[in-house]
């Protein structure tokens, strides 16, 4: 697992390995290219906003879901 403190804050990243369509990649790298970020952050930044329209609870309390 690759952890780092991120640059004048505390948080702490992690490697999360997910399975997506191949399509969906593509279209991901090439969409992080023209802004200039990366597919990290990208992926990061869709992800946030998808949870703050969440209505599930462990997604207000930050309590990660069992598997």
């Amino acid at each position: 697992m690759v952890e780092r403190q991120e640059r004048g804050g505390t948080a702490e990243r992690r490697q999360f390995l997910v399975h997506i369509d191949a399509d969906l990649i593509r279209r991901i790298k090439i969409l992080a290219i023209d802004r200039g970020v990366s597919a990290s952050s990208l992926v990061q930044q869709a992800l946030t906003e998808f949870l703050k329209h969440e209505t599930h609870p462990a997604s207000r309390t930050g309590a990660p879901e069992s598997e």
